[in-house]
């Protein structure tokens, strides 16, 4: 039903013709917030955790589906980032200053819906794939404790905006909502938490 109209209909004046597909390369910036429970499973005070860090997100996207303005996507990207934290000074309720580093790489599917205009378009888009969290404290990762690897919902949207024929420039807004982490032996690995990742970079097609 939806490929149907998609083939009578004619592009409206003034609208990009989107490509078939799309290679998106990033930088991102990174909140990881600083939530109790993480820290207090690694022995550690909240205070101690890196708020914030910086990252890289390289994706894919294919548009199959087309009607009128709304485009449907399929594609993903994989994310990563990390931050590192060392003031020197102990946080209150440590006797001494720790070096905490976290490394967050997730594999993000995304469906979206892309919007049309006159030099490029936008789009919201979501999807479930799994993320690997790891937290280091002195450098040492804890070889009793691996890394976290649950399942991550990623929600968000942004734009590209074509500068060439064949470059764009492309903004992505996303949250990933990464489930609680639970190891039989290990206990709490990585409890529920809100990742977010404000990305810029150009996309080829």
């Amino acid at each position: 039903m939806l490929l149907q109209p998609a083939v009578a209909s004619a592009q409206v004046p003034g609208d990009l013709e989107l490509p078939p597909a799309v290679v998106d390369l990033r930088a991102s910036f990174a909140r990881f917030g600083q939530p109790p429970d993480l820290a207090s499973t690694r022995g550690l005070v909240f205070r101690e955790l890196p708020g914030h860090g910086w990252g890289i997100d390289v994706g894919a996207h294919w548009y199959p589906l087309r009607y009128r303005k709304m485009i449907v996507g399929l594609g993903g990207s994989l994310a990563a980032a990390t931050a590192g934290a060392n003031s020197g000074i102990p946080a209150p309720g440590t006797s001494r200053a720790h070096n905490v580093s976290i490394t967050y790489v997730v594999l993000a599917p995304e469906l979206s819906l892309n919007f049309a205009g006159s030099n490029g378009w936008s789009y919201v888009s979501g999807g479930l794939g799994p993320a690997r969290l790891a937290v280091t404290v002195d450098a040492t990762p804890n070889p009793e404790r691996p890394p976290a690897t649950p399942n991550a919902l990623n929600y968000g949207g942004g734009a590209r905006w074509f500068i060439t024929d064949h470059v764009a420039f492309t903004f992505d807004i996303r949250v990933f909502a990464m489930s609680p982490f639970l190891k039989e032996g290990f206990g709490l690995l990585s409890p529920r938490m809100n990742l977010v990742f404000v990305s810029a970079g150009v996309s080829l097609k």
